[in-house]
């Protein structure tokens, strides 16, 4: 058991290659639609955003929409030119907003004067968004200083995760459990290294479980006619097991049973049919010898699962701000 930790435990230490936005501050940039501002202007200010996000190593790695970038725009004044053609020009004043939509807190707020000129408002606007450089850097202290209090927020706030996590887990709910450890940034190194390791316990309840149950349907499945087409689908069946579940010992203890009862009635059988069974068995062989680091396969259970749920930001998340 303690070597079989040790080897969980490097394997985390090992995991420094990951998707590129894993283990970062996750933030949602989000722009909702507001009344004074033309779609298009509204996506051109989303795009600016998500710059600055990109600048200072902040995106979403779709885990949590819980800490967001967001924005609010007033127009402080706006003059239409004497000049033909006619041209609006638009000053207006950006308050970027870096914050926590469940808890409804914001954690910085910066606020940028741009102007712009062009044909229509949504031009204006347009040229005027523009003027925001990711490279700014009163942006990178807006960034930083937000990144420090949201990392204060999961080292305050670490064993409520894990005991959150813990609750789902025991509920069975092992992807949601999964998910919400994954969720913690590397920044966060005392409360990441806790939560990765509580994420690979869960994975590993989760594939004992789930391999326990595809073991008895595999032998359910080969029991109703102990041939070689019921071995082909049983042997599918235990294929779906996870590599490093404890029910790998069963799995093959049944193939075992398998080929000592296809041994058996090997004169009667048709050649194809021993030759599909000898290929499936080779295929599940080199299946089981693929070795994938559990934190790794944890990661996409957790992704899959925040991927499938439905997404909570909406303007009245932002309405107070």
């Amino acid at each position: 058991m303690k070597k079989k930790v040790i080897v969980i435990v490097a394997m985390l230490l090992a995991t420094t290659a990951m998707a590129q936005n894993y283990g970062q501050i996750a933030i949602n940039v989000v722009v909702p639609q507001m009344p004074n501002i033309p779609e298009e202007a509204r996506t051109a200010l989303e795009t600016k955003m998500q710059q600055v996000a990109t600048q200072y190593g902040l995106a979403s790695n779709g885990l949590t929409d819980r800490f967001v970038m967001t924005a609010k725009v007033n127009v402080t004044s706006k003059d239409v030119t004497t000049t033909t053609p006619v041209k609006i020009s638009q000053k207006m004043e950006i308050t970027l907003f870096i914050g926590d939509v469940v808890d409804n807190k914001v954690y910085e707020s910066v606020v940028l004067n741009v102007a712009g000129i062009g044909q229509s408002e949504t031009q204006s606007m347009i040229k005027a968004f523009n003027q925001i450089k990711a490279s700014n850097p009163i942006l990178k202290v807006f960034v930083e200083n937000a990144e420090r209090k949201i990392a204060e927020y999961y080292s305050n706030n670490c064993q409520f995760i894990l005991t959150e996590a813990n609750t789902l887990a025991q509920q069975q709910k092992y992807d949601a459990a999964i998910a919400k450890l994954m969720a913690v940034p590397k920044v966060c190194k005392e409360c990441y290294d806790q939560c990765m390791a509580k994420a690979v316990e869960v994975y590993q309840k989760k594939i004992d479980e789930n391999g326990a149950l595809l073991v008895q349907q595999a032998r359910n499945k080969w029991l109703v006619t102990r041939d070689y087409s019921a071995a082909k689908e049983s042997l599918a069946i235990l294929a779906t097991i996870a590599p490093q579940s404890k029910a790998q010992k069963d799995a093959n203890s049944l193939i075992s049973e398998i080929n000592t009862h296809l041994r058996n009635i090997e004169a009667m059988a048709e050649e194809r049919s021993k030759q599909e069974w000898e290929f499936a068995l080779k295929q599940y062989n080199d299946h089981i010898k693929t070795q994938h680091k559990m934190i790794d396969a944890a990661r996409e259970i957790g992704l899959a699962y925040a991927n499938n749920q439905p997404r909570t930001i909406t303007y009245n998340n932002f309405i107070s701000w």
